[in-house]
């Protein structure tokens, strides 16, 4: 099987870390999350390290983690002797039952040499133990010694069903690893299944264009859209799967189970916007119903886009300002938070492109918390985000919806109404 990955010289060492849990709350009750601040993982200009990850279940004993870094993001040195540069990176991993567990199912730290070969990213594989029948927990702390930079992550490990997603691989034309699962009409990709004996796989349609997140303090019932296939094909396991439409696809290998392998068709531009008709829809969060149904109904769109950030900006360099700042968010929140929907029209989207991106992230596997503003200061804003489990996708996170919020909601939109880039200063 052609990977593309280069075998690196690996220091295994097993060693123990803590993991410390705690509740942070402010005015309401929040689920645990761990102290440690995330935010850099939502800020492209972080010196910290956004690696991706994706998992594979080979066999009910074991788990491949495959991590994927940007070269840029690497110090690569010709310490030690080396002829050719290489950057060293550290891999700690802690695996257990839950998050708040203390039985630990394995441990180490894996040391990698990578020789630069200046592509894009550098990419590894990982192994840890597991058993069949559980789900687990990772905790991963991945470090660059040469410069220190860092991050830590969390995983979900899935062994309670052969049919979900960590048990298929998948790869891009150029047979690379499709880390975010997500390609553009008229792509294809190769799926790889854990028992190669399996001939034919069952690939579902869905075209639902899914709406997009409703203001904070609307209070609704979190509760997923219902998912209706539009058609089912079957494609030789050996063959590629060409996406000819976008919208979801969820592929299987048997369809009286509700998992398997989804992928996200998204339009061509994607995560950017921009033609005219792609640049209108975000505004819906600056607009009411009226309003943008009037800018809809223009039949020259980038007459209705240009109106709205003239008016807001008031003459035409600050409207340009604005617009780069808001559609940049645009673009970090598909980057960032996109599921089976484009990330822009997701809660956690929302709150990115209208806030801004939080001070304070705190997280375990199952809970965000975002706080704007200082910790100890009774006037921060947070926010909190919770998973909703689903065979569609593993980044699907509600808000927690509360009155409370339309105040700062309404100040938010109505700063970038009068021509200002809203964001809480740190």
């Amino acid at each position: 099987m052609k990977r593309g990955f280069i075998y690196f010289s690996i220091i295994l060492m097993l060693v123990g870390i803590g993991l410390f849990l705690s509740e942070c709350s402010t005015y309401q009750k929040v689920p645990a999350t761990t102290n440690k601040n995330f935010a850099y993982l939502y800020s492209p200009t972080s010196p910290s390290l956004h690696a991706q990850f994706f998992v594979f279940s080979p066999s009910d004993t074991q788990t491949e983690i495959f991590i994927r870094i940007p070269h840029q993001e690497l110090v690569f040195t010709t310490k030690n002797n080396a002829t050719q540069p290489k950057a060293l990176i550290s891999v700690n991993y802690k695996v257990k039952h839950t998050a708040t567990n203390s039985f630990v199912v394995d441990s180490g730290t894996v040391v990698m040499e990578i020789p630069d070969t200046n592509k894009a990213f550098v990419e590894f594989p990982v192994w840890v133990k597991t058993i069949a029948y559980k789900r687990f927990f990772v905790a991963l702390k991945i470090k660059d010694i040469s410069s220190g930079n860092d991050e830590d992550n969390f995983l979900t490990l899935d062994k309670t069903s052969s049919n979900s997603s960590q048990n298929f691989m998948v790869f891009n034309k150029d047979e690379n690893l499709l880390y975010d699962f997500q390609t553009t009409q008229g792509q294809q990709i190769r799926v790889q299944y854990r028992y190669p004996q399996v001939k034919h796989y069952y690939v579902k349609w869905y075209s639902q264009n899914f709406d997009i997140a409703i203001p904070p303090f609307a209070i609704v019932n979190n509760i997923l859209p219902a998912f209706k296939e539009d058609t089912v094909f079957v494609v030789n396991s050996t063959d590629p799967i060409i996406f000819t439409k976008p919208g979801m696809y969820l592929i299987q290998t048997d369809t009286i189970q509700k998992e398997g392998l989804p992928i996200y068709c998204f339009r061509k531009n994607f995560p950017t916007m921009k033609t005219p008709s792609e640049m209108l829809e975000p505004l819906q969060y600056l607009t009411n119903k009226k309003e943008f149904q009037q800018y809809k109904s223009y039949q020259n769109k980038k007459l209705a886009i240009d109106e709205f950030w003239l008016k807001a900006g008031g003459n035409i360099a600050r409207g340009k300002e604005l617009i780069k700042a808001f559609y940049n968010r645009v673009r970090l929140a598909n980057i960032y938070f996109s599921s089976f929907k484009e990330g822009w029209k997701t809660d956690r989207g929302m709150i990115y492109i209208i806030f801004g991106k939080p001070r304070y992230v705190f997280k375990s596997p199952d809970v965000e918390k975002w706080v704007y503003g200082d910790l100890q200061s009774q006037g921060n804003l947070s926010f909190v985000f919770e998973r909703v489990v689903n065979p569609f996708s593993r980044k699907c996170f509600m808000l927690k919806r509360l009155d409370y919020y339309k105040t700062a909601w309404y100040q938010a939109v109505s700063t970038w109404r009068a021509g200002r880039i809203y964001a809480v200063g740190y």
